[in-house]
């Protein structure tokens, strides 16, 4: 029998060397199978969840909606509120940019996903409106792109490239891109990362690999990220 509704829950724990970055993050969602076909990716779904994420001193609480017509196409938006105790955060200087400051974020975007034999390419960009929740004269701190919003508010476009191959079940070797850029001072940041996934259990997964992070000043820097999932409870619905 087909299932046509189900939830799932996750935790990530990512950590990023340069700009220095850390945060558990915990999410649920409910998912609705709205339509199905005979192939593996005929299906089409709705999935509205919920993000909550810390790093102890910078909270997020971030509603979101996927909706997928077919299943390697994602239509998403979502609202998040972040609330920072920080004085200081990696690659700013906290005298001239605002750092301890809650953030709105409301964001939309698109992502597709295509597999070809062991080949898998993702690519996606996503447009945000981010603004202090107490307005004020001098500009601040983005610490999601490393980037510097001017006074008030922003707008912040995010465009990001996964290619890779899997060499088995839980190997997959690969090249993780993001561009960030915040458009009304112009400030610009890129990652370029040598990503190698491992896949220990159904539950445990690992993504990790050394890379450079190009900062607002157009300095290279060494960075590593990693990224650690453990899957509670997958959606049977989004296998066909």
């Amino acid at each position: 029998m087909t299932v046509y509704s189900s939830w799932d829950f996750k935790v990530d724990q990512l950590f990023r060397s340069f700009p220095t970055g850390f945060y558990i993050k915990a999410n649920g969602g409910y998912s609705y199978k709205f339509w199905e076909g005979e192939k593996d990716f005929a299906y089409g779904y709705l999935r509205p969840n919920l993000n909550l994420q810390t790093s102890a001193v910078v909270n997020v609480i971030n509603p979101h909606l996927d909706f997928n017509p077919i299943s390697f196409v994602n239509l998403f938006a979502g609202y998040s509120y972040t609330m920072r105790n920080i004085s200081e955060i990696s690659n700013f200087d906290c005298n001239q940019v605002i750092c301890k400051a809650d953030l709105n974020r409301k964001y939309y975007g698109a992502r597709v996903a295509l597999a070809y034999k062991n080949f898998l390419l993702l690519t996606g960009i996503k447009w945000t409106g981010v603004s202090l929740k107490d307005p004020t004269s001098q500009n601040f701190a983005d610490e999601q792109s490393s980037t510097i919003a001017s006074a008030g508010k922003d707008r912040l476009i995010q465009k990001t490239l996964l290619f890779g191959y899997q060499l088995n079940k839980k190997l997959l070797l690969g090249y993780l891109g993001q561009y960030n850029h915040m458009q009304n001072l112009k400030q610009k940041t890129k990652m370029h990362i040598a990503l190698t996934r491992f896949t220990f259990s159904k539950n445990w997964e690992l993504s990790a690999g050394p890379g450079l992070f190009q900062t607002r000043t157009d300095a290279n820097n060494f960075t590593v990220l990693s990224l650690l999932t453990w899957k509670f409870k997958e959606a049977p619905i989004l296998a066909h």
